[in-house]
């Protein structure tokens, strides 16, 4: 018996009456939403490396803004301090921080 579907010249399929093709729309695939839209235990995480105290609380700010809007699901910190020459004006000795920036420092936010 022969098919009833011929090859066009860019080989795909097509059933010569195109009229009497009804076009479905698919159902939206579950991987690549979960890949463009990941759930948050698959979210990746950072090392976040502070170097010798070589931070600003302006600069922690900045990075977990950046954290949070490219969809980092969290990160791991310390400090390695290496004999890491001082590049600001004032070291921030790592775990010294104020209440007020260690309450700021969490891991960043899933994207809505």
């Amino acid at each position: 018996m022969k098919s009833p579907c011929k090859e066009t010249d860019n080989g795909k399929l097509h059933s010569g009456d195109e009229s009497r093709v009804g076009w479905a729309q698919s159902a939206p695939d579950p991987l690549k939403k979960g890949f463009e839209n990941p759930p948050e235990s698959a979210r990746p995480r950072v090392w976040w490396h502070w170097m010798n105290g070589n931070i600003s609380k302006e600069g922690i700010k900045l990075d977990l803004e950046w954290m949070r809007r490219v969809g980092l699901g969290g990160f791991q910190n310390f400090d390695a301090a290496l004999q890491t020459p001082q590049v600001v004006d004032k070291r921030l000795p790592y775990m010294t921080l104020n209440g007020r920036t260690h309450s700021s420092m969490r891991p960043p936010s899933p994207i809505s």
